[in-house]
């Protein structure tokens, strides 16, 4: 029995390695050698920013990690971190983003940093999230007229352009324009 478990170990070991063979993006290629291999396999808090990250497939393979930021990169599609659902931090200000309706399946997440993505108009699928209570949408193009649909159940944080902060209770969503406001916590 003893000889068995010392054959698997190494088997075991490379199983959960990088898969460095697969990964095409240089951007995420780059970020991962700022790191050890057991700590990006490992940790539950990462930070990828300002690596040139295109493609984020690569992401879906960390199912521990709880606070994510990739920030300042090239990202343009989000759907593949729909299955990391153990996060509760999720940084992707500062990239090429359209759509995030694919988000919506993060149903543990309690902010969102989205921030500095110009192109993004609107946020369906965001107010599916039960959790949410802190969204940051300075810079983008989503108006008032996109909030008033939502049926988010909890109180959002909002900063005001001036930068007060401001509880926005769900009865009270429809008198708040989202454009150039913001939500953003500390880090750690």
């Amino acid at each position: 029995m003893k000889c068995f478990w010392i054959l698997c170990i190494p088997v075991m070991m490379m199983a959960q390695g990088i898969p460095w063979d697969k990964i095409k993006d240089s951007g995420v290629r780059l970020a991962l050698r700022t790191y050890s291999e057991s700590f990006v396999l490992s940790s539950t808090n990462l930070r990828f920013e300002g690596y040139t990250i295109v493609d984020v497939r690569f992401f879906t393979n960390l199912m521990q990690v709880r606070r994510l930021s990739l920030y300042n990169n090239r990202i343009e599609d989000v759907s593949p971190l729909s299955v990391l659902t153990n996060l509760v931090y999720l940084n992707l200000g500062k990239n090429r983003l359209k759509d995030v309706s694919s988000l919506s399946n993060l149903v543990g997440l309690e902010v969102l940093i989205l921030h500095d993505n110009v192109e993004i108009t609107n946020v369906r699928g965001v107010h599916k999230i039960p959790t949410l209570r802190e969204l940051d949408l300075r810079n983008t193009h989503v108006y008032h007229n996109s909030l008033k649909t939502w049926a988010f159940t909890n109180t959002l944080g909002i900063y005001d352009r001036e930068g007060q902060y401001h509880e926005i209770p769900p009865a009270e969503k429809e008198k708040w324009g989202i454009y150039n406001s913001m939500v953003v916590p500390a880090w750690y």
